[in-house]
């Protein structure tokens, strides 16, 4: 299940990085990651991200200073970085809409999930394609 949501931001920040990119040096893998690179460091740089109106966001939340071993590869370390420091709130509404009963069935109307176990290991992903599919980054 990590390894799929991780798969998921990546390719969802790949997308967003080609969507924005023109065709200068667009097939360079240096280009490309240092594009992505900057992508990171923006969307760290952001206290709120929302991904389905202000039902679902990416909140920022303070790290808790957790030692953990930092990736010596700079992108997988902006990604490590964005998943310790933040959660995913679901803000249901109160009404009698399909997801205010979904609430009241739950209990409960903000449900907070936290990201940071996703940021362990995650540089093993990359050692693991670049091994298997023999590529250099």
């Amino acid at each position: 299940m990590k390894t799929k949501v991780i798969i998921l931001l990546a390719l969802q920040l790949l997308t967003l990085v080609i969507a924005g990119s023109g065709q200068e040096d667009g097939n360079s893998l240096e280009h490309l990651e240092e594009k992505l690179m900057k992508a990171m460091d923006e969307i760290n740089r952001k206290d709120t991200i929302d991904v389905y109106g202000d039902v679902i966001t990416l909140e920022k939340v303070a790290e808790d200073g957790e030692l953990s071993e930092e990736s010596t590869d700079p992108l997988v370390s902006r990604i490590e970085k964005f998943l310790r420091s933040r959660k995913v709130q679901i803000n249901l509404p109160n009404d009698a809409s399909t997801a205010g009963l979904f609430a009241r069935a739950l209990g409960q109307r903000n449900i907070d999930i936290e990201l940071r176990s996703l940021a362990r290991g995650t540089s093993e992903g990359k050692r693991c394609i670049t091994k298997n599919y023999k590529l250099n980054f």
